[in-house]
């Protein structure tokens, strides 16, 4: 496939294309709670007293051992911080393609200025 024929990102045949069984990094959940944690620069411990949530949990969910309400509450926290969560998933083959953590948009740009 040439780079002309690729898909832009943001169009709908852009998920077909990427769903090629082994050719792209993918993953089991959509969510990536140690970058995020990471990208705050924050430890577990503190990340578990700001949500009140039992250290081991913490560790559990960056472990990739979920459960909705403490998930919930870890996103919450996170997204309160202004993290932003990112990646797809693709219905067909049941697994997520480009997960990761960023700062928003303009956050981005005022530390450019800086």
């Amino acid at each position: 496939m040439n780079v002309a024929s690729k898909p832009r990102w943001g169009q709908a045949r852009f998920l077909r294309w990427t769903a090629i069984p082994g050719r792209y990094q993918t993953e089991d959940l959509g969510i990536s709670f140690r970058a995020a944690r990471a990208l705050l620069n924050k430890a577990e411990s503190v990340v578990a007293e700001e949500t009140g949530l039992p250290v081991s949990t913490v560790e559990a969910l960056e472990r990739r051992n979920h459960w909705v309400a403490a998930s919930e509450a870890v996103q919450d926290y996170c997204e309160r911080n202004d993290i932003v969560f990112l990646g797809w998933s693709d219905a067909a083959t049941k697994r997520f393609y480009g997960v990761g953590v960023r700062w928003p948009q303009a956050e981005l740009h005022a530390s450019r200025m800086d």
